[in-house]
């Protein structure tokens, strides 16, 4: 499945999961929190990064999330 940064960010109403630089959506939330622990969770059972991206004009990311061990 996943082999780089997974991302979660808004975008028309819904928080979203993917793959970073894919189109494919992982997930679909109308919750910002459960977005995060959806993104956090297929990123620590892949071993790779979490990005979490501001909502808005300038959609920066807010934080990275690590996984743990």
């Amino acid at each position: 499945m996943p082999a780089g940064t997974i991302e979660t960010y808004w975008e028309d109403g819904h928080w979203l999961n993917r793959i970073k630089g894919k189109n494919k959506v992982i997930s679909s939330c109308g919750s910002r929190n459960v977005a995060i622990e959806l993104g956090k969770l297929v990123a620590k059972q892949h071993g790779v990064r979490h990005v979490i991206r501001k909502q808005g004009e300038n959609p920066g990311p807010t934080y990275e999330s690590i996984p743990e061990d």
